[in-house]
């Protein structure tokens, strides 16, 4: 029983670890992502044509690269959903244990 309260606890603090750097790298995304749309359109307004058909280039790159980023924070919110389902399960698995035991010895 005290093992499965430890491991419930060592998940919970896993959990909100992984939530705190999923929030922290989310916030600093967001972050590259406006600086990168600020640099390219200040670029953008002082370039020729030419120029400004490699930027749409490179935008389309940084689209393409933003999407991956996306995808990823996709992939992460659902490992982290798992995860919280995880503790949930291990904490009331723990709890039903420790109820049976307690049954038990009286």
């Amino acid at each position: 029983v005290i093992h499965w309260k430890m491991e419930s606890e060592r998940l919970s603090r896993q959990k909100e670890e992984w939530e705190r750097k999923f929030h922290e790298e989310s916030v600093m995304r967001q972050k590259n992502i406006k600086d990168l749309q600020k640099e390219i359109n200040s670029i953008k307004d002082s370039y020729d044509a030419d120029s400004v058909s490699a930027l749409e280039q490179r935008l389309a790159t940084l689209s393409s690269h933003l999407a991956s980023k996306q995808n990823t924070i996709e992939q992460l919110t659902t490992e982290r959903n798992i995860f919280q389902q995880r503790v949930k399960s291990l904490e009331s698995s723990s709890q039903n244990q420790f109820d049976s035991y307690l049954v038990d010895i009286e």
